[in-house]
C-alpha cells in the first residue's frame, strides 16, 4: 500500500511509522506543515508546506517577541501564514490522494480545516486519525473525570486556552475525525469528548535503536527529570519534593534536562538510575517508553486500579512502572529511591517489556490488520 503520514510529527512518530511500514514492504510519504523543532528525531520529510509558500511568510516572524505591537505584527503574520499553508495543501491534494491508499494522521488532517478528509473518503481511500493529547484533551471534561474518581487533574497554566474557543477547535476535530476516519487511536485518559469506540494508542518507541542493557541500579542513584512543560507534568511538585527528600537524608543525585535534542537527551536518559516521567495523566508518555527500553527505572503516574486504561499491558502485574502522583509524592519517591532491590526489580522488567508492548513495527502491524479485517475497537467511551 501507498501510505501518507502526517501533519505534525509528535513526539518523533512520523519517522518511526515511516520506517516500520517501509520494512513491512508499504511505500510511504511524510506530510507536515511546519518543520518540527530540533528537539525531534531528525527526518526527512518529503513535503514540509510552510517551505513552499511566498518567501516572506516561511519564517514565523516575532515568535519570541513580546509587547503590544510584535503581539500585532506575530498575530497578523501568523493569520496570512496560516491562509497560505492552507492554499498551498489545497493544491497539492488532489494529487495526494491519488497516488495514496491510506491517510494516518495526526493533530490536523492536509487541510486545517478538515475538509478534505470527505473527499479521501470519496476516492475510496482509508483514513486513520491518532488521537495523541491537548488536540482533543478539553480541560474541563478532563477535571471532572479525573475529580470524581479522586485523582488530581492535569494542571496547564496559564498558557492553556480554557475558552469555548479551545473546545470549538476539539470538537471539529473529533467530529471530523470520528465522522470519516475507518479507524481511530487514542487513550482514555484524553478522550472524555469521544463519542465513537477506539483503539488504544501507546506511546510506542523504534525498539530497534536505543535498546539499554540491564544493569546494576546505583546504592546512591542518579534521578533524572526532563521538564519540557512545568505545569502539565507537575515538575515544580517533583523538583521541590525531591529538595525536601534530600534534607532528610536520603542520599542521590538529581539532573534536569531540557531543551536538547534527541540524540543528546538519550545520551543523558541512558546515564540514569530512575526517570520521573510527569504526575497527573495516567499511562506515561514519549519519556516513559524511551525510559523503559533504556532499562530505567520510570516513575510516573500510572493510577493502577482507580483508572483504567483499556490496556492489558497497563495492569499493575504487567507493567513494570512506578506510580506517582501528586497525593503522599514525598513517601512514594522515599520509597522508591531507598528501597534499591525494588529499583533493581523493575529495571530488570523494563526492556522486556518495552519489546513486547511498545515496539513501532508491531504497531504498524496492528494498523494494516485493523484496516485491512475491521477488528473490533478496544475502548468504549
Amino acid at each position: 500500500m501507498r501510505i501518507l503520514l502526517g501533519t505534525q510529527n509528535i513526539a518523533s512518530v512520523l519517522g518511526e511509522m515511516q520506517n516500520a511500514f517501509n520494512k513491512l514492504g508499504h511505500e510511504t510519504t511524510l506530510f507536515v506543515h511546519e518543520r518540527p523543532a530540533n528537539i525531534v528525531k531528525k527526518t526527512v520529510y518529503d513535503y514540509v508546506i510552510s517551505e513552499q509558500i511566498f518567501f516572506l511568510f516561511r519564517e514565523k516572524w516575532f515568535a519570541n517577541k513580546r509587547g503590544i505591537i510584535h503581539t500585532f505584527f506575530r498575530k497578523f503574520s501568523s493569520t496570512i501564514r496560516k491562509v497560505l499553508i492552507q492554499r498551498q495543501s489545497r493544491k497539492l491534494l488532489s494529487k495526494l490522494i491519488e497516488d495514496h491508499d491510506v491517510f494516518i494522521f495526526i493533530w490536523h488532517s492536509i487541510l486545517y480545516n478538515y475538509r478534505d478528509l470527505a473527499e479521501i473518503k470519496k476516492a475510496g481511500k482509508k483514513i486513520v486519525f491518532i488521537f495523541c493529547g491537548d488536540d482533543v484533551r478539553w480541560y474541563w471534561s478532563m477535571k471532572k473525570e479525573f475529580e470524581d474518581l479522586g485523582m488530581v487533574p492535569v494542571e496547564y497554566g496559564s498558557e492553556y486556552d480554557y475558552s469555548k474557543k479551545g473546545l470549538r477547535q476539539r470538537l471539529r476535530r473529533i467530529k471530523a475525525a470520528e465522522k470519516f476516519a475507518d479507524i481511530i487511536y487514542s487513550k482514555r485518559e484524553q478522550a472524555q469528548l469521544q463519542t465513537r469506540p477506539f483503539f488504544h494508542w501507546p506511546m510506542f518507541v523504534d525498539t530497534i535503536q536505543n535498546v539499554g542493557v540491564i544493569s546494576v541500579q546505583n546504592e546512591k542513584p542518579l534521578i533524572l527529570h526532563a521538564p519540557t512543560n512545568y505545569s502539565g507534568k507537575g515538575s515544580e511538585y517533583i523538583i521541590e519534593s525531591l529538595k525536601r527528600i534530600k534534607k532528610n537524608g536520603i542520599a542521590f543525585k538529581m539532573k534536569l534536562i531540557q531543551n536538547l535534542d534527541h540524540e543528546k537527551a538519550i545520551e543523558e536518559y541512558a546515564k540514569a538510575d530512575i526517570i520521573i516521567d510527569q504526575l497527573f495523566v495516567p499511562g506515561g508518555g514519549r519519556l516513559t517508553s524511551e525510559a523503559l527500553l533504556l532499562g530505567k527505572v520510570v516513575a510516573t503516574n500510572m493510577s493502577y486500579g482507580l483508572y483504567d486504561q483499556g490496556n492489558l499491558a497497563q495492569l499493575p502485574e504487567v507493567c513494570p512502572v512506578f506510580h506517582i502522583d501528586k497525593f503522599n509524592l514525598d513517601k512514594q519517591l522515599t520509597h522508591l529511591i531507598s528501597n534499591v532491590s525494588l529499583r533493581q526489580r523493575l529495571s530488570d522488567q523494563s526492556i522486556p517489556y518495552a519489546l513486547k508492548y511498545l515496539g513501532v513495527n508491531e504497531f504498524a502491524k496492528k494498523i494494516i490488520q485493523n484496516i485491512s479485517l475491521q477488528s473490533n475497537p478496544e475502548y468504549f467511551p
